[in-house]
């Protein structure tokens, strides 16, 4: 595997963009190219997601990828939850495929939320309160020792981070001295979409780590921006992912 970069911008492959460079065909309301062959080759980094549909797919689309290409591979936990548990994932298969097919592996985590009806019976997400949310990191530590356990010992190359969930400095610290384990690196997530949320994100992760450090799903040039500044000052590898303009690309609006 090569280097991390310092600062590392990783594009999420999707199952829906892999069939689309596949078969070449056109997706999206407006009929327009979901994403080009030659838009996703020039990136120097891919996240996959082993653990939701369409894995097949993405598994066809590898070879075509450049060998220098560092490839990410997530888990499934926030599919897991939004989804409502509607697919089983073995934390011990997941690790293995992980380790067969990319650079650097998440845990399978268990986010602090559940999915409720509001009164117009729309879905929504919904933070757990506190002996959940102390319930659900517990669980996430205990995947990331079973993960562990399975490693590969002869995977030398693969790096494998754990997950850090809150809202705030606070729940930040309550989770990661409960998760805390021998890892490569651990992955940050807010529960708030916001360039104020990824800011806070990445101070307590200057104050609290130092370790590589992935931003998951920081999304838009507005929240881009922070973690490419703090990066400046951090002494170690960050990287964080987007769909953003995977998903743009569909529309050509980025």
């Amino acid at each position: 595997m090569r280097r991390l970069h310092d600062i590392e911008f990783v594009p999420v492959l999707d199952g829906c963009s892999a069939q689309s460079i596949l078969t070449n065909k056109t997706l999206g309301s407006k009929g327009l190219n979901f994403i080009t062959e030659n838009a996703i080759y020039e990136h120097d980094s891919l996240l996959l997601n082993p653990a939701v549909s369409d894995t097949e797919t993405v598994e066809k689309l590898l070879p075509l990828i450049r060998k220098e290409v560092l490839l990410f591979a997530d888990s499934g936990g926030f599919q897991f939850t939004t989804g409502g548990g509607k697919f089983s994932i073995n934390v011990e298969d997941l690790i293995e495929w992980q380790e067969d097919h990319a650079h650097i592996g998440f845990t399978f985590d268990l986010p602090p939320f559940i999915m409720e009806k509001d009164s117009d019976g729309k879905t929504k997400l919904v933070t757990v309160d506190k002996q959940k949310f102390i319930k659900f990191a517990e669980v996430t530590k205990e995947n990331t020792d079973r993960m562990l356990v399975a490693r590969k010992k002869s995977s030398k190359d693969f790096l494998f981070y754990s997950i850090i969930h809150g809202h705030n400095f606070e729940e930040f610290s309550e989770w990661y001295k409960i998760v805390k384990a021998d890892v490569d690196g651990y992955s940050v997530k807010s529960m708030t979409n916001s360039p104020l949320m990824t800011a806070v994100d990445c101070s307590w992760a200057y104050e609290n780590l130092d370790c590589p450090i992935h931003f998951l799903g920081v999304g838009k040039l507005s929240r881009s921006i922070i973690p490419i500044y703090f990066g400046q000052y951090y002494k170690k590898p960050i990287s964080f992912d987007s769909s953003t303009f995977t998903v743009g690309s569909q529309y050509r609006r980025y």
